[in-house]
């Protein structure tokens, strides 16, 4: 015979092994999903970062050929919408050291990424 007190205990364990369930599920969702969002990201790197070296070789190319740095100039580059910006740093200037010859710093921008690179010579 069952007592009145035992009424609805399988619903009740019922009702709490689902909600365990879904809780595991919705965890799991929620790392796949930031999976996801970190690896679409990874794609963006690379033409970033071939923009910015892009960048860092036109400059030294202008400096060799032409002597002409064209000082805080940007480009557009056919890498996918690429492009990047180029600032030249005077020695003894944000976080050129002073006994060098001079500093490149060039930004790559590629849809929301950016990928930067320092040349110190």
């Amino acid at each position: 015979m069952i007592n009145n007190s035992q009424k609805g205990v399988s619903l009740y364990y019922a009702v709490l092994i689902m909600s365990l369930s879904l809780g595991v599920a919705l965890g799991l969702n929620t790392i796949a999903i930031q999976s996801l969002k970190i690896t679409r990201k990874v794609e963006k790197s690379p033409p970033a970062l071939y923009a910015a070296d892009t960048g860092i070789e036109r400059s030294l190319y202008e400096l060799s050929v032409t002597g002409n740095w064209n000082k805080g100039e940007e480009h557009e580059i056919n890498l996918d919408g690429s492009k990047y910006q180029v600032e030249i740093i005077e020695p003894g200037n944000s976080n050129c050291p002073a006994d060098v010859i001079y500093c490149i710093r060039s930004i790559g921008f590629h849809e929301d990424t950016r990928r930067a690179i320092r040349v110190v010579r």
